[in-house]
Formats: structure tokens, C-alpha cells, sequence
């Protein structure tokens, strides 16, 4: 009887066949399953070439810049408490004057007549008060108008001494007269200013700033300051007050904020353009990353990559004050940490 024999190549045809029938049916069948005795993927990769920065200690500043222009921070504006003629005016815009220089001044003849009548309706009134009280049919409501009457003169004849007195203007201050209203001959109404002066070595600087940014912005923040009048000079300054009324009504919502200069150099006009960095949040001495290297929203938690020993782990970090180069970094990091930016 003959026996069937296989030959070795026709064997190892069919077992190349089933081998690869076995390995299609893996590769398209995700219902398999690997043996769990190969090894697990972890966490912690093997580090390949990334980009790395330095978590360190420092300072975090946000800044708000705005423009703004030159004021005088004490602008004191004279006008003449009565009414009157201008017979004197002996200043001109631009004018430097001392403290006590006469400036202008009104006719005093008419101030001399409202005194002397304003003394004699006083008088009156005195003497009226005082037959009530050495009369001897009286009431207390007829002394008590008398004493009304008395008091209204004595305002009358006070404000009529110091209209005459103020009928000659006197410069309250050294400085500069910024402008004159009116000639010699023209009829001043009272209380119309006439001369505007300031001491222009005290200048401060007003903004305007939009309602999305002034709200971060109060009196006491610091701020530096550069003049297009002094190219290349910075100088320092604080925030002197917020003004809560809306700077105009049409337009763009904005509000005046000044801020004070330190040490005003000398030369600086009402008017000059001027631009203000004003440190609306500071931390000082907090662990800091740079702000170009990561995504971070103030008081918002990320993940970060941080490596280690070679190997990439993944931190959840918690992000505080976002400034403008600096970060801070309130928790997830140490300083020391190298840090896989983003850039």
C-alpha cells in the first residue's frame, strides 16, 4: 500500500496562509484583546525634544498704558468779588509774576459808596435793637427780628469791606499766567475770572480712560511717565484721584484720571502730550513663569508638562495675576521646574 506523502513545501505554504488569515482577523476585529502580561503604558514618558523654561521668583505687574497731556496741578483761577470797571491790568499771558504782584484792579468808587451805606444800615439796625431793649413794653418775637435785622447788616457791611478791599487784585502765589480775560475800559461782571495763573513746577498729567479699563484703576497706584516734550526721560508718579463723572456725553465712555509727577522737569507747558504706565496689580517675590511660554487665564487651572528625570509628567497648575511678562503660579510648581512652553 502506497503511503501519502506531503511535501515539506506544500506544509509550509498552508501554515504561511494561516498566519496571515490570523493576523488579518486581529488587525480588523478591535474586539481583540492583548494578553495583559505585555507591559502597560505609562503616565511618564521618555522626554524627546521640546522646549523648556524655568519656573523662578519674581514680580508680576499688569500695566495699564494711556495718553493723556500736561496740567498744572494747582491752576488758581482770580476773578473780583464785585462787579465793576477794569481801570488796571498789568499782566499778559505767559507772564511770570511773584506772589503779592498787583495783577489788575476795578474802580473803587462805587465799592467806596455800597461800604459807607452798608455801615450806615448797620448803624441803624444797632440802634434800633437797642431802644427794644431799653424799652420797657416789649417782646421777645420784636427783639428777636431786631437781633435778625442787626446780624443781615453786619453780612452786608462785611461783604461790602471785602469787595472793596478785593476791588485790587493781588497774585495769591508765584507763577505763570496762563491767560487774561478782558482790556482796560471793559465793565467785569463779579466772579468772572480774569486771570488764570498756576506754579507750573507742579504739574500732573490727566488721562482718559474707557469704562472697561478705569475700574481696575484707583488713587494711590503708581505709575511712570514719559514726555514727547523729554524723549528718552521716564519719570514716576502715583495716581491721584478718579473722577466718577462720565468725561463727555457722546462718544466713547471715558473718565478723567490724574496722576501727580514726582519731580516735574522744568520746561513741561500746560498741554503737552504725555503717555502713563499705571501698575494696576503688582505681586512681588511669587513664583513666575514667562507669559509668551504658556496659555494661562488669570485664576484659572491648566496642565502644564513638566520634565523630570527625563521623563514628561503632567501638572495641574493654578494660575493667579496674569501680567504683562510674567505669570503667577500659585500652585502645581516648584521653583526650579523646567517647564515645556508652548513656543
Amino acid at each position: 500500500m502506497k503511503r501519502f506523502v506531503i511535501p515539506v513545501a506544500v506544509f509550509s505554504s498552508i501554515a504561511l496562509i494561516v498566519l496571515s488569515g490570523f493576523l488579518g482577523y486581529v488587525s480588523v476585529n478591535s474586539s481583540f484583546a492583548l494578553p495583559s502580561s505585555l507591559p502597560s503604558v505609562q503616565q511618564a514618558t521618555p522626554t524627546v525634544q521640546v522646549r523648556t523654561t524655568r519656573v523662578t521668583r519674581g514680580d508680576v505687574r499688569q500695566v495699564l498704558t494711556v495718553p493723556g497731556e500736561v496740567t498744572p496741578a494747582n491752576p488758581q483761577q482770580l476773578a473780583f468779588s464785585a462787579g465793576g470797571r477794569l481801570v488796571e491790568l498789568n499782566v499778559r499771558a505767559g507772564d511770570q509774576v511773584t506772589q503779592g504782584k498787583v495783577l489788575a484792579s476795578i474802580d473803587p468808587e462805587p465799592l467806596k459808596l455800597a461800604w459807607a451805606q452798608a455801615q450806615l444800615d448797620y448803624q441803624i439796625k444797632q440802634n434800633a435793637l437797642d431802644r427794644l431793649k431799653a424799652s420797657t413794653v416789649i417782646t421777645s418775637t420784636d427783639v428777636k427780628q431786631a437781633e435778625i435785622d442787626l446780624q443781615s447788616a453786619e453780612s452786608a457791611l462785611k461783604q461790602a469791606q471785602a469787595d472793596l478791599t478785593g476791588a485790587v487784585m493781588l497774585a495769591p502765589s508765584s507763577g505763570r499766567v496762563l491767560s487774561v480775560t478782558g482790556q482796560v475800559g471793559d465793565t467785569v461782571a463779579a466772579n468772572a475770572v480774569v486771570v488764570e495763573m498756576a506754579d507750573l513746577s507742579q504739574v500732573q498729567v490727566q488721562a482718559s480712560i474707557g469704562q472697561q479699563d478705569v475700574i481696575s484703576v484707583q488713587a494711590g497706584q503708581s505709575a511712570t511717565i514719559t514726555f514727547d516734550a523729554r524723549s528718552g526721560e521716564t519719570f514716576t508718579g502715583k495716581v491721584s484721584r478718579v473722577v466718577p463723572q462720565r468725561a463727555s456725553t457722546s462718544g466713547a465712555v471715558t473718565y478723567t484720571v490724574y496722576i501727580s509727577v514726582d519731580q516735574a522737569p522744568t520746561g513741561l507747558l500746560p498741554g503737552m502730550t504725555a503717555d502713563a504706565d499705571i501698575i494696576v496689580a503688582e505681586r512681588k517675590n511669587v513664583l513666575t513663569l514667562p507669559r509668551r511660554s504658556i496659555r494661562a487665564t488669570a485664576n484659572a487651572t491648566i496642565n502644564l508638562s513638566v520634565v523630570q528625570n527625563g521623563l514628561t509628567l503632567s501638572r495641574s497648575v493654578k494660575i493667579g495675576l496674569v501680567g504683562d511678562s510674567n505669570v503667577e503660579i500659585l500652585s502645581g510648581l516648584q521653583e526650579g521646574d523646567q517647564v515645556v512652553t508652548t513656543q
